[in-house]
């Protein structure tokens, strides 16, 4: 995949592109381009220089994903210090815990943070970058007119961490002094994590101005012009020695050291400053060891000036120890040369893995910016309350339209309350009918089916049998039966028992008991009373 990392500098655009090839960073393209002095305080003209310089590059290459680095004194790094609190919480308290580090209204900034550590059980230490806003949009304006999309945006302090990661992570505290042209980038990093960074506006432009003042000799009066001070500050220096140093023709080393003197001066002031404000605000720890780094680093003798008043020794480092630079790479000796002024470029693209992104909400997400803003607590809260109101007006016109509609339904009943009470007369009149047919019927069948009955046990009674009394029991559906047996050329018992014994076998009867049965006295010949009881068969 290719990326593309841009230093969008006060005098210059800086373009890295790697590619990444098995966890390498493989530097595929690069180019500097200086920004015409008329145009560097012209907006939007500016941003379009910008912009085509970016186009230009494209042409190029394939990547169009760019991680922007943007610095100045308008950026600002710290670390803070903040009780333990909500993550909704944090943001508000780390602008309030920057507010006196910013140069320009707390409201115009753009914030991001993050969690590096616990100060104690109660604290915890955060990472605050704060830009101000107009900053950052100017840096997506070019993005935009130039056709690539950001990923992130991140301060010149975080790239540089990345571009001089193996010189920083290190035991102890390493200062980063990267000098440019018109600004210089001090950061502090304690056991490979920025602690504190701030741009200060000195650089080796200052130098070059010192150096076109009037200088005086036995020939006279010269003045050097601007481009002819760069070319002897690149290639000789600052004289520090006046015996040691080179001779120039018609240049009186002596006076040359005298006018550059209080650019020196000034630079150092500014240096020490920065070095005791993080001393006495941030951390007093030791500061172990300082990385000299920029295109000041090409200007011989500054590290070891700086080095003398500061105290400690400055070690100057090339920012292309993290990427793989091909042979083939096309204008290689221009990279050996630019390289210094490269190394923001190159930490942003080697910057993946920050966690810091100036690039408002809004543009990184829309939708949910829209919404954030949308819908404060206040607007929620008049949402929910048109939302529950319209529930209710709802819920209020069904119960309004059903109590209308039961109105309507009991005076309906009301009205057909006599004709439900005469249709139910006639419902209770009819089912009694009904029922007295069903008796009738029942009563009618059941007189058939015992008129059958009887008939079928006259012809069952044998010659020697008389029957006194019949009785019919509708709920058991038997018949009681009463006679007597006579003695007739055979026993009375014997003739009962035929009669048993035929009913028994009779179609209309299915169980046939002998209740009772005893000596007759009351006629002659000898008799057997005897009374019977016999169950008819089902229908």
């Amino acid at each position: 995949m290719s990326l593309l990392g841009i230093d969008i500098g006060n005098s210059s655009i800086k373009i890295v592109e790697v590619e990444k090839k098995g966890g390498n960073a493989v530097l595929t393209g690069f180019s500097l381009i200086e920004i015409p002095l008329d145009l560097l305080n012209k907006h939007p003209e500016r941003e379009v220089f910008q912009a085509d310089a970016i186009k230009k590059f494209l042409l190029h290459t394939r990547g169009k994903q760019a991680i922007i680095a943007i610095g100045g004194l308008e950026v600002v790094s710290k670390i803070i210090t903040l009780p333990s609190l909500k993550d909704e919480e944090v943001a508000e308290a780390a602008k309030w815990q920057m507010k006196d580090e910013l140069p320009f209204k707390i409201e115009e900034g753009v914030f991001s943070y993050f969690k590096i550590g616990s100060a104690d059980k109660n604290k915890n230490n955060y990472l605050v970058v704060t830009a101000k806003q107009d900053v950052v949009l100017k840096a997506l304006q070019t993005a935009g007119l130039a056709g690539i999309k950001p990923v992130s945006i991140i301060p010149a302090s975080e790239a540089l961490f990345y571009a001089f990661e193996l010189e920083i992570k290190q035991p102890g505290v390493v200062c980063l002094l990267y000098m440019g042209k018109y600004l210089t980038n001090i950061s502090f990093y304690g056991n490979g994590a920025l602690q504190f960074a701030r741009d200060i506006p000195i650089g080796t432009d200052d130098i070059t101005k010192a150096m076109t003042s009037i200088l005086v000799s036995e020939e006279g009066r010269l003045e050097l012009s601007y481009d002819e001070a760069e070319k002897i500050r690149i290639q000789y220096g600052i004289p520090m020695e006046v015996e040691k140093f080179p001779k120039l023709e018609h240049i009186p080393i002596a006076h040359l050291q005298a006018v550059v003197r209080p650019a020196i001066e000034k630079i150092e002031e500014e240096i020490i400053r920065t070095i005791e404000y993080y001393r006495n605000k941030v951390s007093d720890t030791k500061i172990n060891k300082v990385i000299f780094a920029g295109s000041a680093s090409q200007t011989p003798n500054l590290a070891e000036i700086i080095s003398s008043s500061i105290g400690i020794k400055c070690e100057t480092a090339v920012p292309l120890s993290r990427i793989t630079v091909p042979d083939n790479i096309e204008n290689k000796d221009h990279l050996v040369k630019d390289a210094p002024r490269l190394g923001t470029a190159i930490g942003a693209v080697l910057a993946e893995k920050s966690r810091i992104n100036l690039i408002p909400e809004e543009y990184r997400d829309p939708f949910k910016a829209m919404l954030k803003r949308r819908f404060t607590p206040v607007s929620l809260l008049v949402l929910v309350f048109i939302l529950l109101s319209g529930v209710y007006a709802f819920f209020y016109g069904n119960i309004y339209l059903l109590n209308e509609e039961k109105t309507k339904l009991k005076k309906t009943l009301a009205e057909l309350q006599p004709k439900i009470a005469r249709m139910e007369e006639l419902a209770k009149s009819a089912k009694e009918a009904e029922g007295r047919k069903g008796l009738l019927l029942s009563v009618a069948a059941d007189r058939i089916r015992i008129s059958s009955v009887l008939s079928n046990l006259s012809l069952n009674v044998p010659p020697v049998v008389m029957l006194k009394e019949l009785s019919f029991s509708p709920s058991s559906e038997a018949l009681t039966i009463k006679g007597l047996s006579f003695e007739k050329e055979q026993k009375a018992e014997k003739g009962l028992s035929k009669f048993i014994s035929s009913l028994s076998l009779s179609d209309f009867f299915d169980d046939v008991e002998l209740v009772q049965a005893g000596q007759g006295l009351d006629y002659t010949p000898k008799n057997f009373k005897f009374e019977l009881k016999a169950e008819i068969k089902k229908r």
